[in-house]
């Protein structure tokens, strides 16, 4: 059977010079790693937003329409309480039965 040879392998002495050029470089990877979660980052909300209504957001109609419709990015459900409309004196007006659709993504509210 062939022997084997060992040899002792000496290390090598730690260059403490190149300390501060280690600790520059991970500090830099670091503030580069920051910096891209940061830029690409995508926001996010808990909430449902409201993405469109007919008629729009704001605008004055000349005659009431038969509804009104809300789309939002998400989907929503129904408490307790409906939505309320309000006639410009901000008097709450009666409507029918709210609905909203299949995908909780928009609400249809009937109109007197």
């Amino acid at each position: 059977m062939p022997t084997q040879r060992l040899t002792a392998v000496r290390p090598t002495a730690f260059n403490r010079s190149a300390l501060p050029v280690i600790a520059a470089r991970g500090a830099a990877g670091l503030a580069l790693t920051v910096i891209a979660l940061v830029a690409f980052a995508q926001p996010s909300s808990a909430h449902a937003v409201l993405e469109s209504s007919n008629p729009a957001a704001n605008s004055t109609v000349a005659t009431s329409p038969q509804q009104i419709t809300l789309q939002f990015n998400d989907t929503v459900k129904l408490s307790s309480q409906p939505p309320r409309l309000l006639d410009s004196e901000a008097v709450t007006v009666n409507t029918g039965t709210v609905t909203l659709t299949h995908d909780g993504s928009r609400l249809t509210i009937p109109t007197p």
